[in-house]
């Protein structure tokens, strides 16, 4: 199996007598992705729909902000606008759409993600996750006892396919994947889990506030 977010610990279940191995492809020095971890607890499905109005939209204009701000500094290193996706959960965009007015953006839900290398090819210059993508949690539990998985925990589980999620909305950050634009290519999630393949070594990690 060669993928970016194989389903490591399926395979394990399904075929412990294989011989598996998860590789980590590092970036090129001379890469021109840049990756950017925003870390804000409090932005699952669940936690948004049980805050009030006011401190619900007081939340979501924070992170909107930050965007802006953010995407200021990338307008700067490539002398004009950037074009920009944004993923998040289909029930949160039209809410989003509100605060976030930049030009140039589009946007797409977690689900409907996999295998779009097509938006490096349309020129995009900045990719932006907001929110960690966990899929139904009652199946991800179910299929986690069927299988019986040994090599994590069921929430171990759940958070490491939410990452994998988060990877394909993501693409290939890393070269040699051409971009048909010139200058940088910038990456940020909000939300608490890093995509698989995000660490400390490859990425700015800051806290929302």
């Amino acid at each position: 199996v060669l993928d970016a977010t194989a389903p490591i610990h399926d395979l394990l279940a399904l075929r412990p007598d294989a011989r598996i191995e998860d590789i980590a492809v590092e970036d090129s020095k001379a890469t021109t992705a840049k990756r950017h971890m925003i870390h804000c607890a409090g932005i699952g499905r669940k936690r948004l729909e049980s805050l009030s109005p006011e401190r619900r939209t007081e939340f979501l204009l924070a992170i909107t902000q930050s965007i802006e701000t953010n995407l200021r500094d990338v307008k700067r290193v490539l002398g004009r606008a950037p074009k920009v996706l944004v993923i998040s959960y289909k029930v949160l965009i039209p809410e989003l759409q509100l605060y976030l007015t930049l030009p140039g953006v589009e946007w797409v839900h977690y689900g409907n993600t996999r295998g779009y290398d097509g938006w490096f090819q349309r020129g995009f210059d900045a990719f932006v996750t907001i929110g960690d993508p966990y899929s139904n949690l009652g199946t991800e539990r179910a299929a986690w006892g069927l299988l019986k998985v040994s090599t994590v925990d069921v929430d171990a589980y759940c958070s490491y396919r939410a990452q994998a999620e988060c990877a394909q909305a993501h693409g290939r950050a890393r070269d040699p994947q051409a971009k048909k634009a010139d200058g940088i290519r910038y990456h940020a999630h909000y939300g608490r889990l890093p995509p698989l393949g995000w660490s400390t070594d490859n990425t700015v990690v800051e806290v929302l506030t």
